[in-house]
């Protein structure tokens, strides 16, 4: 090995051996914002399954509390305003869309008993 060859050689080396350590930390974050992005993804689907259990149980607490007084009670007390979708039908039962959300007035219940 000549001179010239040798220079070359440590030259190549000393470019190539940056690149190779850096590919190698860009595949492991590039695998890494994958799993996040599946994982994010996945959340995303079960949010609404979630959502839409979330509006059947608001709806199953408005039904029960257009018939129980003490479940109405105990909602007011607790500032808990659940309003229904309105439907084009009145006298139709609420809807899915149903929210269950403390009202914006809604303070810390008053323990003075």
């Amino acid at each position: 090995m000549n001179r010239i060859q040798f220079w070359v050689l440590t030259y190549s080396i000393i470019l190539i051996a940056p690149l190779f350590l850096t590919d190698i930390y860009l595949s492991n974050v590039v695998r890494e914002n994958g799993r996040k992005a599946v994982l994010l993804q996945r959340i995303a689907q079960e949010g609404t399954v979630y959502a839409s259990r979330w509006q059947q149980l608001a709806t199953r607490v408005y039904q029960g509390s257009q018939q129980d007084p003490a479940l109405r009670d105990v909602l007011l007390h607790q500032h808990v305003n659940i309003t229904p979708k309105a439907s084009a039908n009145a006298a139709a039962a609420p809807s899915a869309d149903s929210s269950l959300a403390p009202s914006p007035k809604a303070t810390a219940p008053n323990r003075t008993q």
